[in-house]
C-alpha cells in the first residue's frame, strides 16, 4: 500500500479503475432498456405513498458532513432514528417483500428498483444504527461477506442484497448511467438521497435532475480547477467509467449534467474535457446521519 501512494496519481487511479473493474460485474450493453424507448406510460403502477411520506419527512438538505480534513457540503441527512419509528417504513417494506415486479411496466420496474435500493439501504443501517454509535456502512462488513452481500431485505419475494440490486436488476436491465445518481449508500460522497420517492411517470426528469443535484457539488460531484485544467470528479465516474462509455464519456456526462445550471461554484469556465486532466475526489463512506435526538 505504501508503494502505491508514491505513484504518479493518475497511475493510481488507473490501478483502482482497473481493480474495481474486477469485482464489478460487467453489463451486456444490447439487451439492455433505455428510458427513452418507452413511448408511453401504461396504467399499472406501484403505490410508493409511504416511501415518499418517509423521506419527506425524515431527510434534511443542505448538510455539512466533515471527515478528517475533507469538508462535504449540501448534504442530504437521513433521520435513522426516526425513520426506524416510522410506521409507514415497515410498510413499505413489506409491500416490496411481496411485490409482483415483473407485471409492471418498465419505467414502474425501475421506479420500484431505484426506492428498493435506498430503503433496503437504509434498512441495513437501520438494523445496526444503535443510537449513533455506527460510523459508516463500510463498517457492517465481516470477514465472511463484504455489506453489499449481506441480505438488504425482501424484494418481490426474494431476499436480496444490495449487490444484486445494483448489478443483476439496475445495470444489468437498463442502460441508463443517471442510474448512478439515483441509489445512495448512506455515505457522505453518495449522491444525495432524493426527499421524494421515484415514480415511473415522472422518471426519466426525477433522475435527470438526480444527475444535475450530484454533479452541482463542487465537494464531492464535479469541480473544474481553470488554472491547472483540472477536472475533479466523484469516484463513481471512475469505478463505473465503463457505464458512461469509458473515462472521458464520464467526464462528458457529468460535466453536462453540472452546466445545466448556471451557477459558476463547479464550473466557472466550461472545460475542454478532451484536454482536461481528471482527478477523482477521496470518496467519504462516513454516515450521512443527521445526529440522533435519543437512542433508537
Amino acid at each position: 500500500m505504501l508503494m502505491l501512494l508514491w505513484l504518479p496519481e493518475p497511475l493510481r487511479d488507473y490501478l483502482e479503475y482497473w481493480g474495481a473493474s474486477r469485482l464489478i460485474p460487467p453489463v451486456h450493453k444490447l439487451i439492455r432498456k433505455r428510458l427513452a424507448n418507452i413511448v408511453a406510460h401504461a396504467a399499472e403502477t406501484f403505490d410508493h405513498s409511504d416511501w415518499d411520506a418517509v423521506l419527506k419527512t425524515h431527510v434534511t438538505t443542505g448538510g455539512t458532513l466533515i471527515d478528517g480534513q475533507q469538508i462535504i457540503e449540501d448534504v442530504s441527512l437521513v433521520d435513522y432514528g426516526g425513520i426506524a419509528n416510522d410506521s409507514r417504513f415497515q410498510r413499505y417494506l413489506e409491500r416490496l417483500g411481496v411485490a409482483e415486479i415483473d407485471g409492471l411496466p418498465p419505467a414502474e420496474q425501475l421506479a420500484l428498483l431505484l426506492n428498493a435500493y435506498n430503503a433496503l439501504c437504509i434498512r441495513l443501517i437501520i438494523q445496526n444504527y444503535n443510537a449513533g454509535a455506527l460510523r459508516s456502512i463500510m463498517d457492517l462488513s465481516t470477514p465472511q461477506s463484504n455489506v453489499w452481500d449481506l441480505p438488504a431485505g425482501r424484494l418481490g419475494g426474494k431476499t436480496v442484497s444490495l449487490n444484486h440490486i445494483e448489478h443483476q436488476l439496475l445495470r444489468a436491465g437498463w442502460a441508463e448511467p443517471d442510474v448512478h445518481a439515483c441509489i445512495v449508500c448512506a455515505s457522505a460522497s453518495c449522491p444525495n438521497l432524493a426527499t421524494a420517492a421515484f415514480t415511473g411517470e415522472r422518471l426519466a426528469e426525477q433522475m435527470h435532475e438526480r444527475m444535475r443535484q450530484f454533479c452541482h457539488n463542487p465537494t464531492k460531484g464535479v469541480h473544474w480547477t481553470a488554472e491547472g485544467r483540472v477536472l475533479h470528479l466523484s469516484r463513481i465516474c471512475l469505478w463505473f467509467a465503463n457505464d458512461f462509455g469509458g473515462f472521458r464519456g464520464a467526464a462528458e456526462h457529468a460535466v453536462a449534467a453540472a452546466r445545466t445550471d448556471a451557477d459558476p461554484r463547479c464550473l466557472p469556465v466550461q472545460p475542454d474535457v478532451r484536454r482536461a486532466s481528471l482527478r477523482y475526489f477521496r470518496y467519504s463512506w462516513l454516515l450521512n446521519a443527521k445526529k440522533p435526538e435519543k437512542p433508537l
